[in-house]
């Protein structure tokens, strides 16, 4: 389980990170490195690589690494050794929050959330005890809001295009449709503006929509206003996370943001400026860039490693096409996965309990990946590998093997922080611990509120006037991430297909949810195939029928549909990457205008729970949808 002291999730530990000792004896795991499609040691691997890295090092540009979010100081530290151009991408992205808050204060950084201090919490579409972010940490936090205690606990309202976990867990719950989470964030801020007085000007051009045509009680966005203001520095307001987001994400942070500063929440219970996180550090634009110097010939040698973009990008981003110009495809990882099989080298990658590492998550804070086996197979970690790499360029890398390094890391800390202790007890005592606080005590300490920039609400104005209602007898299609299998790189893993949805309780594949009214009108039950299409693309899918969700929205998880996953998530489910949409500042986990027919078929859907009867118990009295 969780460590109980980490500051961050506590005892709390994901379902992933349960699962994970299934990948360590995955028989499907690369159990030696892949030269030209045939099998090799890691010796051969080394002669075959160290001089096409060096060769593509030495040229201005030559030498690219794509990873995703990288969480540990030495291992970054070792690649900016090796080359300038290594660009983090992340399959399930949180840069509207990062880009929203440089928009609105100044700088780009993923703020951190103290849901525990709140007694007032609004969330629009904002998944964060399932999926978003930090789920271990925020439900930790939210269980001591919720807490009874004296009855001075945290009241909670989710508007929800879909039927999530964080939804169920509120105490006012509104179904909304994708297009409309900016139009209630504007008139939640401009109901907020008018009791604090700031931000009226910005919001004059916004005229606001019926309460009708909204599909929201606007006397709910004025109760929620005024409740929110009662709290002013005890109150929280969150929006995003990846299900459904669309080209509203930043206009949409720029909102959520203005009414937190409005209220005083910055720095209380949402922090910038005295801490900040590291997690989801991948950029949008960044691979922009690198798709546009594959295309431009200036990639020689590429480097993947914690991403399996092949499978994870829609086909009309072009990464696929742009990985056929690179001379030198070099792939790390534990699969010879869609991404894999493409590569020219193949790194059969060590299990983070094979190997020695680090993590630094949250500003501060530190921890200490340590093996906990000899490496089962001929396997290596990427850290170790970019130090081959650095040796053969004749680089001082710091040591000789990962442990050094980490240790190197480690003793650059001890003097930093000025701890006590000699070096030897300090990393004797963080080994024992598993992790280093630099700032303990102070995690909850109050931070100066930021200046916020106005200038962004006003384009978030602008912005609500482009947004479309969905056409006529069409779909909003939400795509979200599984709980179980992320963006489906733990496709091959049985324990975490056996996981039942929190929600559905449905098993091993994805299924399309769609309201209680609409597979009515259709004359669909649970498990007739339907298809899903716009102009581009086509799907068909399974559907289950969802209490709590609007006529005109459907939902489904990414991360199936693999192909070279392993031989227990190959072909479960389908693939959706292609109806994520590129667009000019992100990717848009939502697909307006998709029709929706019925074919005729029908599959049987494993679920755990095939029945909602009371059994005659007088358990729950009144409920709404």
């Amino acid at each position: 389980d969780g460590n109980d002291g980490h500051p961050m999730n506590g005892q709390g530990l994901g379902v992933q990170g349960q699962a994970s000792i299934f990948d360590l004896y995955d028989p499907d795991r690369l159990r030696m490195p892949i030269v030209n499609g045939s099998p090799a040691s890691l010796a051969d691997f080394d002669t075959a690589t160290a001089e096409v890295v060096k060769k593509s090092a030495s040229v201005t540009g030559g030498l690219f690494f794509l990873t995703s979010t990288i969480h540990s100081p030495t291992l970054r530290q070792a690649i900016a050794k090796l080359t300038p151009n290594h660009f983090m991408y992340d399959p399930l992205p949180f840069d509207d929050i990062r880009e929203g808050q440089k928009e609105r204060f100044g700088k780009a950084e993923l703020p951190v959330f103290r849901f525990h201090k709140a007694k007032m919490i609004v969330s629009i579409d904002a998944d964060f005890l399932d999926t978003m972010l930090s789920p271990e940490e925020f439900t930790r936090q939210f269980s001591q809001a919720k807490k009874l205690g004296d009855g001075n606990y945290a009241r909670f309202v989710a508007f929800e295009s879909t039927m999530r976990l964080t939804g169920q867990n509120a105490d006012l719950r509104l179904p909304i449709e994708p297009s409309e989470r900016l139009v209630i964030a504007l008139l939640l801020a401009k109901e907020v503006a008018k009791r604090t007085g700031k931000g009226a000007g910005e919001l004059d051009a916004f005229n606001g929509v019926s309460g009708a045509k909204l599909g929201v009680d606007l006397k709910v966005i004025q109760e929620t206003a005024e409740e929110l203001t009662r709290n002013r520095g005890r109150s929280l307001v969150i929006a995003g996370g990846v299900g459904g987001k669309g080209p509203d994400a930043l206009p949409l942070q720029n909102v959520v943001n203005f009414i937190n500063s409005a209220l005083g929440n910055d720095g209380v219970t949402v922090d910038a400026s005295g801490q900040s996180s590291n997690l989801y550090q991948g950029a949008y634009g960044d691979l922009q860039k690198l798709v546009l110097a594959m295309n431009s010939g200036l990639v020689s040698t590429l480097v993947i490693q914690g991403i399996n973009p092949v499978y994870s990008l829609p086909a009309g981003f072009g990464f696929a096409k742009a990985l056929e110009k690179v001379k030198n495809v070099v792939y790390i990882g534990s699969y010879k996965d869609e991404t894999g099989s493409r590569a020219k080298f193949v790194l059969s990658e060590s299990h983070p309990f094979e190997t020695w590492g680090d993590v630094n998550p949250l500003s501060d804070l530190y921890g200490i990946v340590q093996p906990t086996i000899r490496p089962l197979f001929e396997t290596r970690s990427l850290l170790d590998q970019v130090l081959i790499w650095g040796k053969a360029n004749a680089l001082a890398m710091g040591g000789e093997n990962s442990y050094e390094l980490v240790r190197g890391t480690f003793r650059g800390l001890h003097s930093k922080y000025k701890v006590g202790a000699d070096f030897e007890s300090f990393w004797e005592s963080t080994l024992q611990k598993g992790f280093f606080d630099g700032a303990p005590g102070s995690r909850d300490q109050l931070a100066s509120g930021r200046n916020y920039l106005l200038g962004a609400l006003s384009r978030a104005v602008r912005a609500a006037k482009e947004v479309r209602p969905v056409a006529e007898n069409s779909f909003s299609l939400v795509l979200e991430p599984s709980i179980a299998l992320g963006d489906g790189r733990y496709a091959n893993n049985a324990q975490l297909h056996e996981l039942p949805d929190p929600v559905t309780k449905v098993t091993w594949t994805n299924y399309l949810s769609v309201s209680p009214a609409t597979a009515k009108a259709m004359g669909l039950k649970d498990g007739d195939i339907v298809k899903i299409e716009n102009s581009s693309h086509s799907a068909e899918l399974p559907i289950l029928r969802q209490p709590g969700m609007r006529d005109g929205v459907i939902a489904s998880k990414v991360g199936y549909g693999r192909k070279f996953g392993g031989r227990v998530g190959d072909g479960v489910g389908i693939a959706l990457s292609d109806f994520i949409q590129p667009l000019s500042g992100g990717f848009a986990f939502l697909a307006p205008n998709v029709k929706l027919s019925k074919t005729g078929k029908h599959e049987e859907l494993a679920l755990t729970q095939e029945h909602h009867s009371m059994e005659g118990r007088d358990i729950l009295f009144e409920t709404s949808y």
